[in-house]
Formats: C-alpha cells, structure tokens, sequence
C-alpha cells in the first residue's frame, strides 16, 4: 500500500542539487569537479564552460532549478559568469509564447521580496543584534575565510545599518564590511582581490534583476535541519576515534538547542581539525562535515519546495545510506533506461547560444512531456536530437547505470523518480528512497572514459534524491 506524501515534490519540477551550493561551486571553480579530471594545480580555465553545460544539462532534466539566495550571493560560479552571460546561455523560450519571449530555467529562492533586499539581509539574524559569522566559500583561503566569519560574528548589526545608509547599493555596503573584517584579520593586501569579483558579481545580479526569477520564502519556515539529519544518521559507534564522537556529541548537542545555522557546526569541526594529528581523526570529522553537509542540503531543498540530488564518491555512512545502497544495486534491473550522447557535458557546454536556443525550440514538447508526465520516451527523442546536435557519436560500448560524471546522473535520477511510495507507517523519507531506487529512470552511456570503480561509487547516490 502506498501514498503520495504531501510534502514530496518530483524532481522533474523542481531540482537542488548540491552543485549549486557555494562549498560545491569552488570545487567547479578549482576543477576538482566536472566532466575532466581534476589539473591537480587548482586551475581549471575551462571552468565556466564546465559549469554552464551542468546547468544546461540539469534544464533539460527538471523545468525548473533552485538556488536559494546564499548559495547565489556566496557562489564563485555564479558570480564569476555573471548574470548577463547566464541570461545569454540558459534562456529558453517561455511556456505557451508566440511573441518569442523567454525565461531562465533557474529560480532564486529569496528571503526578501528582491535580490536587493536579500542581500542586505544575508548576514542579519533575526532579532540577533550580532551580525551571522557567515563562512564565505567565494573567499579563496579556508583560514581567511574562518577569520572572517569570526570577525563577523563580533560585528553589531548596526554597523552594517550604517553602511547601508552610506552606500548607494546593498553590494557596496557588504563589500566594505567584508573588506575592513579582512583588514583587521591581517588580510590588507587581500581583500581587495578577493571582494572585488564577489562586489561585481552582486552588482551585475542587481542590475539584471528585472528578468531574474526569484521567489520569497519565510526563514526558519519548514527548515529543519535536525530532522533532515535523522533520515540518514551516523552512528556514534561507527566513528574510529575518540575525538570523533566527542565532536559527534557536540554537534548534537548544538542541534538538539534548535540551532539552525552552520556557523556554530563549522566552529566545533573547526576547533577538532586544528588540533587533530592522525588520519582517523581527519577521516571521522570529514565523515561529520559530509553527514552534516548532506543533512543540511536536505534541509534546505525541502524548505524551498525541491527534490534534492547529491553525488558522492565517499563510503556510505550509516544503517539509511548502506540500505540504500543495497537497494540500488538490486533493483534497478527493472529500472527504464535512456541512452544520453557521449560527453554530454563538454557537448553543452561548448554548445553556441544560438543552437542551443534553437534546439530547445524544436524540443520543448518533448522536454515538457517528459517533466510533466515523466514519459521516458519523451526524454529519449530529446536526447537523440541532443545527439544530432551537439555532434558527438553514439556508442555501443555501453553499460547499465547511471554513468555520467557528478550531478548529471544524480540530477537524471533525482528529477526522474516519482518520490510516491510511502509504505504504511513508514517516515516519508524512507519510502522517498525506496521510490527513488525502484522508480528511477536510467542512463545508458559510454564509459570508456571513466573508471570502473568511480562509476560504481556514483551509481549509489542516485537511489537518495528526495526532498522529504
């Protein structure tokens, strides 16, 4: 027996997925992510054609994207493209037009009823008179970026009131409060270069506001992060070190008060980190970081109405994720499948806009079909075209699985399972998984570029997508 659970959302419709975080971004920034392997040097010049094909990819897969307002502000690949670059690569012609108008696929989820307000709320917490010691990702050193949240967190809300008197926009005014906390941190001949891109970034977003789809959400509202991390636990046992389960208790002691924000998380695996000295103790707080990260994604794609994907190359941790695990790799023999061109993402990515707003154009019936009605064969003549397109070949050197790098599988799986099987008396949350790995459409493509293994590890999270 089985029920919709009213607080599920198909991911066809709406789409998280841990790549359009800031933590997620630097590491598409760096090329420690993406559809080549990593330089090893943190340069990676093709990043923004990296980035722009996931995006492109995951518009073709789900109708609509969701970026909450910090994940955008704090986004080094957001902001480095740009708005006006966004705007030109990843519009689509508008639902039902026959005047050629078009819109973005993405929405930002706001805390404010504009991208201006927003910001000037970013750091702000409710009835708190101490600004958020907000961890800025877009910062490129972790240590600065520690002390800048510290310094933050000692500033009163009314220095940046100020601020905001001073400036005639919101970006100016958070820029130079971020610049004078790096200033006094000891990053003089820094802050300048690292704020610059972020400040600009902001500015070109507000100017483009007009065609930017945001939607407001209440703060706090349907965010639990406590729950969301009770659906995949990690067990204290399961930790290999002293440090790592007193660390364990911290965190939940620190969840269990109601607190909703990363900083006071951030601070506890900061404070182990620094004095760790063993690999076990490194493995079980990044095991911590993942768990906690992973929960809190879950977290927010729930408060802003999403199904949530995330791809993984670690072990899975905890009783839910082996379950999962376990599920995945037994049922998806019954799963559909769809074969995507090979190198899908460099494809897009090197797509013109012009061909890429043609071949949506000749293909928004099928693409609608397939996020309205999740018709596989609808999605499969997309792909052909897709195929045709970007001129890549077809091959038969091909295996089961969701196969392609990072979040083009798990967006795939996450947008094509249903999140409808809820078993009686069950939490939402496992029936959720259960759905995902039974109903799950699957990628049939080449893989000679990737190693078996990697693949294998891939293939797990795709079973996990749900935003309950």
């Amino acid at each position: 027996m089985s029920r919709r659970h009213p607080g599920s959302v198909n991911g066809r419709r709406r789409l998280f997925a841990d790549d359009y975080t800031s933590t997620m971004q630097t590491l598409w920034r760096s090329g420690d992510r993406g559809p080549v392997p990593p330089l090893g040097n943190g340069d990676n010049p093709f990043w923004a054609r990296n980035y722009l094909g996931l995006l492109r990819f995951d518009a073709l897969v789900s109708a609509r994207l969701v970026i909450p307002d910090s994940h955008l502000f704090d986004g080094v690949c957001l902001l480095g493209i740009g708005a006006r670059q966004l705007i030109s690569e990843l519009s689509r012609p508008s639902p039902g037009s026959i005047d050629g108008a078009s819109e973005l696929p993405f929405v930002v989820r706001c805390r404010a009823p504009s991208l201006a307000d927003a910001l000037r709320r970013l750091l702000i917490k409710p009835g708190d008179e101490f600004l958020n010691g907000f961890t800025f990702r877009s910062i490129p050193s972790p240590e600065a970026a520690n002390r800048l949240a510290e310094a933050l967190a000692s500033r009163k809300v009314s220095d940046l009131e100020r601020r905001y008197a001073k400036y005639r926009d919101p970006g100016s005014a958070v820029a130079s409060l971020i610049k004078d906390c790096l200033r006094g941190a000891g990053y003089r001949d820094e802050a300048d270069e690292w704020v610059g891109p972020m400040e600009m970034g902001w500015r070109q977003f507000m100017e483009e506001s007009s065609v930017i789809p945001v939607e407001r959400y209440e703060q706090n509202l349907s965010f639990s992060v406590g729950a969301m991390l009770k659906l995949e636990p990690i067990e204290a046992e399961g930790l290999m070190t002293r440090d790592g389960a007193s660390a364990y208790q911290e965190i939940q002691s620190v969840i269990g008060a109601g607190t909703q924000n990363r900083s006071a998380i951030t601070r506890i695996l900061r404070s182990y980190t620094a004095s760790v000295s063993d690999d076990d103790t490194r493995e079980d707080l990044r095991n911590l970081d993942a768990w906690y990260s992973r929960g809190r994604y879950r977290a927010i794609a729930h408060q802003h109405q999403a199904a949530f994907v995330q791809l993984s190359d670690r072990k899975p941790f905890g009783s839910m994720q082996r379950f999962c695990d376990h599920l995945f790799r037994h049922e998806t023999l019954n799963a559909s499948r769809v074969e995507l061109p090979a190198e899908i993402l460099t494809g897009l990515a090197d797509l013109p806009g012009a061909d890429w707003t043609a071949y949506l154009s000749s293909n928004m019936r099928n693409l609608h079909s397939w996020w309205s009605k999740g018709e596989s064969g609808a999605l499969q003549r997309a792909m052909d075209n897709l195929s045709n397109v970007i001129a890549t070949d077809r091959s038969s050197d091909v295996v089961f699985g969701m196969v392609v790098p990072y979040s083009v599988s798990s967006a795939l799986a996450g947008a094509s399972a249903g999140f409808s099987a809820v078993e009686a008396g069950a939490p939402p949350s496992v029936a959720a998984v259960i759905g995902a790995a039974t109903t799950a459409t699957t990628a049939v493509v080449k893989t000679t570029s990737q190693p078996r293994k990697r693949i294998q590890r891939r293939l797990v999270e795709t079973a996990r997508a749900t935003n309950s």
